[in-house]
This record gives C-alpha cells, sequence and structure tokens, in this order.
C-alpha cells in the first residue's frame, strides 16, 4: 500500500528534501504541503492523508490548536513530529505523536517509522 502523506513545515529545502526521501521508499506519496499548522488543518479538512509530518519548531504554532482542530477533521492522519533538535521527546501540540524524527533524516530511521505506520494502518483495518 501507498499512504499518502502532508509535509508542514515552514523551511522549503526541508520539504523538498523529505517529499524525495519519502517517494524513494515507493510506499508513500506526498500529496500535500503546508508552511504553518493553521493552513496544515485546513487542507486537512478538505483533503484525506494518511499521515502528516509535521516539524516540532514550526512558526506560529499553539500546543492548543491541533487537538481543538481535531472533531472537525473528517479523517485524522497518524502524527509524525519532525525536528533538528535533540529535545524533542514533549508533546508540541498537545498530541502525542505516533513516532518523532531528527532532522536530517536517516534514511534508516524513516524506514522503521514507515513500518511502524503500516503496523498502525493493518491494526486499524482489522478493527473496523
Amino acid at each position: 500500500m501507498i499512504f499518502e502523506a502532508m509535509l508542514v513545515d515552514d523551511e522549503a529545502p526541508a520539504r523538498v528534501e523529505l517529499t524525495n526521501q519519502l517517494e524513494r521508499t515507493g510506499r508513500v506519496k506526498v500529496v500535500s504541503e503546508a508552511v504553518c499548522l493553521q493552513e496544515a488543518i485546513a487542507k486537512m479538512r478538505e483533503t484525506r492523508v494518511d499521515v502528516a509530518f509535521i516539524d516540532h519548531n514550526i512558526v506560529g504554532a499553539g500546543t492548543t490548536l491541533l487537538p481543538e482542530a481535531l472533531p472537525s477533521i473528517p479523517h485524522v492522519p497518524m502524527f509524525i513530529y519532525m525536528t533538528a533538535y535533540s529535545d524533542y521527546q514533549d508533546e508540541p501540540f498537545g498530541l502525542e505523536p505516533l513516532d518523532y524524527l531528527a532532522k536530517p533524516v536517516d534514511s534508516n530511521r524513516l524506514d522503521q517509522v514507515i513500518q511502524e505506520i503500516e503496523g498502525c494502518y493493518k491494526l486499524e483495518r482489522s478493527q473496523a
């Protein structure tokens, strides 16, 4: 299965690099991008994505913005937080993510995260 993803990062080079890495796996296709959390939430309301890769330190993000928006999102994706800092094991958006990725993203670590996404998707489908 190919998962559809959204990238949420205010740095264009980071979005381009992650898009390339994800598409090289052949298991994830980037179908949407956003430069801020507000734009991401608006797009999630309109476009179904399986997973959202969100920059942990995105400018202008409030800690309650994402949890408050969840009821208005028809299909809530899995969340992967990304950061270039080593102290990233918190929940900057008030929601626990499926996993974290450190930037620059290591291809082996990215593969582990994709395997985790696949496992969650299989579990979700078996419970439906």
